[in-house]
């Protein structure tokens, strides 16, 4: 009812661009963002802002506990465009978790992670004040940590909050190159 009767296809999130006040995005596991404009009117209107279920690489999976799980606005969103998206896809068959900045429709992958199951995904992508992107990752999934991922890092990026620099800002630490 707050969207004057639209629908969505499972959504997961609703997430508005830094600074902006009359428009909203809902995040559809799976797989596209719909931009919701006309919020103070009686019948809000939707339209898709981004669809990833068909990747260059891949396809998107929203099986089980799979999807397009999370959007975050880059802080400077207004002006560069960049917005980041953590989602699950197909690759040769595997599963795989990905987190990517976009401009428009131009991809750039920053972290694609084999998956050893299609649980405890995580997904989650905040900026914080300090400019960094933050990142929840799930386990690897198979419940009780079957793969033992959590515990050490060396196995991947697993089971974490992940700090990303996006900006490359001088004085950060490389990346890991793991």
């Amino acid at each position: 009812d707050a969207f004057g009767g639209l629908a969505f296809s499972m959504p997961v999130a609703v997430v508005s661009a830094p600074g902006e006040k009359d428009r909203l995005f809902v995040v559809e596991k799976t797989g596209c963002i719909q931009l919701v404009t006309n919020l103070d009117q009686a019948t809000p209107t939707k339209q898709v802002f981004a669809n990833l279920i068909e990747r260059p690489d891949g396809k998107l999976d929203d099986k089980g506990e799979c999807g397009l799980l999370g959007l975050a606005f880059h802080p400077q969103f207004a002006s560069n465009g960049q917005f980041f998206v953590y989602y699950s896809l197909r690759i040769g068959g595997q599963l795989h978790q990905r987190v990517s900045r976009f401009e428009g429709d131009k991809e750039e992958p920053l972290i694609t992670q084999l998956d050893p199951a299609g649980n405890h995904n995580g997904g989650d992508l905040q900026f914080g004040l300090d400019g960094y992107l933050y990142v929840s990752v799930g386990d690897g999934g198979g419940g009780n940590d079957a793969f033992d991922n959590a515990r050490f890092i060396h196995k991947g990026f697993h089971a974490a909050i992940l700090r990303i620099d996006v900006d490359k800002k001088p004085g950060s630490l490389p990346p890991n190159p793991h």
